[in-house]
């Protein structure tokens, strides 16, 4: 009975205790946001933006990771300048979603990148319809995995369609 109690006592303070990590959520316009013309806008975020800019990403895309890299955690209303917090907030444009963490001076710390019905690169588009020949793109999504100070990965998710077969196939654009 005794630690019955204690374990009641205990688990009721832990649902006191304040959580370490803050969540906002964001829903993006991409329709009125312009690529930033200098790197200078994207000063704080740097090393995502380098990490994650790849030539044969979808203009889209671009925007997308822009705005992410060009988000101020400290102007939100989750944020608090007393607290050593870290703080998820989750991007959405339509079915494409940025899971990012930023720190306490706004630096993101990593990423998870979620795009649908993107465009599949031209290079890879070769490629696949070389290896796969007769089958038709039905449908196409990014991932994009960040570490601070380490290169994104960056995987493309075709699903291939002949007739009423369909098979999906990965590409990691590291190995191009």
């Amino acid at each position: 009975m005794k630690t019955c109690i204690l374990g009641l006592v205990f688990l009721g303070l832990t649902n006191l205790m304040q959580s370490q990590n803050d969540f906002a959520a964001v829903n993006v316009d991409l329709s009125n946001y312009d690529l930033p013309v200098s790197s200078s806008k994207i000063a704080k975020n740097e090393s995502y933006s380098k990490s994650v800019d790849a030539p044969i990403a979808s203009e889209r895309i671009k925007k997308f990771q822009a705005l992410v890299a060009n988000y101020d955690i400290r102007n939100s209303d989750v944020y608090d300048a007393k607290s050593s917090s870290t703080y998820t907030v989750v991007f959405t444009e339509g079915v494409n979603t940025i899971k990012a963490l930023f720190d306490q001076s706004g630096t993101i710390i990593n990423c998870e990148e979620s795009f649908q019905n993107v465009r599949l690169p031209h290079s890879l588009g070769v490629q696949l319809s070389k290896e796969h020949p007769g089958w038709s793109f039905h449908e196409v999504w990014c991932h994009v995995d960040y570490n601070v100070n380490t290169l994104a990965e960056i995987k493309y998710k075709v699903a291939l369609k002949k007739g009423s077969k369909i098979k999906t196939v990965t590409l990691n654009t590291q190995n191009l």
